[in-house]
């Protein structure tokens, strides 16, 4: 990974940030961030976004998106400039969050009850 800080990326207020392997920001665990599905990082249609399932960090078909269940490159969940946890729907070794349960906290905690990928 390009860095834990993702190229410049810096934690908003002591919330975990998302970091593509690739060192770029893809958002913070914030309503106003990932859970805003109006948002550069909320929106199914933005290019950063995990929820965008055409893109590159939201694609199942992408080493650099968390559903791409053969990855070995998911994003990285970061606070303070450390890994907590890897974002990933890959069962493996190690700390992970199913992005799958991150969208569903995030749904219910943002008052989305259309979700954030367009399955619902």
């Amino acid at each position: 990974m390009a860095g834990a800080h993702g190229g410049g990326a810096v934690n908003s207020g002591n919330l975990p940030i998302v970091v593509a392997h690739d060192g770029t920001f893809l958002g913070d665990l914030s309503c106003s961030s990932i859970g805003n599905r109006f948002s550069t990082f909320g929106s199914r249609f933005q290019p950063k976004s995990i929820w965008n399932r055409f893109g590159n960090y939201g694609s199942e078909f992408s080493l650099q998106s968390p559903y791409d269940e053969f990855t070995s490159t998911p994003p990285a969940v970061v606070l303070d400039g450390k890994i907590i946890a890897y974002l990933t729907v890959r069962e493996v070794v190690g700390t992970t969050l199913d992005p799958r349960r991150l969208e569903a906290y995030m749904a219910d905690r943002c008052n989305n009850e259309d979700g954030y990928r367009g399955d619902k």
